[in-house]
């Protein structure tokens, strides 16, 4: 079955503003806080978020490599990375067939990716090939709930079927986290009453005010304030279990299995 990727896309401005994703690049930090002079890829790269969070915080710009399968998503996380002066290097590509020769990267990062792609075990047991030894392999990806068709996702996964993936591609999980309970039960039902009201109001004055995830109301108040409430979110995330909610995003910190 043929997916059409372009139907998927998340801008930019929305991706690095977005709380929901703002939270997980936080958590990411956490796992991944060691990036200087590391050799990156990312697998999926989309809008370019988590590179630009990589560049900002001494990841280096010229051993950052960005694949996506769309040439459309990648010149748009080269307009993001042109925004702050930085070289992007951008290969479009598929996941399931790596174009980079063995032991190629230090890091790999796999962000929203796994769940659209028809052989994700395929895609796994390609970057651990290109994987260097004592490499680490940062994958996200969402746990339980229904698969979205909106998103184009074919699958969720719940710990045995991720367990299974990762060890079955000659990983072994290092660290993971359940991200978002709380989320989903603050932001995401917000900004479902949020973005409609603030359509209405870019009708109403003809598109004189910015779109919402570029308006100061929501970078200015919103936001901040969101940030710090998700913090909670942290309470809830260590667990597979919670009584708010099961479902959540997966954040799997990945070594080679036979790596110490």
């Amino acid at each position: 079955m043929s997916i059409n990727y372009e139907m998927y896309f998340t801008d930019y401005t929305t991706s690095l503003y977005d709380p929901g994703n703002r939270l997980k690049r936080r958590n990411i930090r956490h796992m991944l806080p060691r990036i200087t002079n590391k050799k990156i890829l990312d697998v999926g790269g989309g809008s370019g978020d988590i590179r630009y969070d990589f560049i900002n915080r001494g990841a280096d710009d010229n051993q950052y490599v960005s694949l996506d399968i769309s040439r459309n998503t990648l010149l748009l996380s080269k307009q993001l990375s042109d925004n702050i002066s930085h070289l992007f290097i951008g290969v479009q590509g598929d996941g399931q067939n790596l174009p980079f020769a063995d032991g190629s990267f230090d890091i790999i990062i796999c962000s929203e990716v796994i769940e659209h792609l028809q052989k994700d075990d395929l895609a796994l047991k390609e970057m651990s090939r290109v994987l260097k030894k004592d490499g680490r392999v940062l994958i996200t990806t969402p746990y339980l709930g229904n698969p979205s068709k909106k998103w184009g996702h074919l699958r969720h996964y719940d710990l045995e079927m991720f367990t299974e993936l990762v060890e079955s591609s000659g990983f072994a999980i290092e660290q993971i986290i359940y991200q978002g309970r709380f989320h989903n039960i603050t932001w995401v039902y917000l900004k479902r009453i949020l973005s409609p009201i603030y359509t209405i109001l870019r009708i109403l004055t003809r598109k004189r005010i910015a779109p919402y995830y570029e308006s100061i109301f929501h970078r200015k108040i919103i936001m901040p304030a969101i940030d710090q409430l998700l913090r909670i979110d942290d309470l809830f995330n260590k667990k597979p279990h919670s009584f708010i909610g099961d479902k959540a995003s997966i954040i799997a910190l990945l070594k080679k299995a036979g790596d110490i």
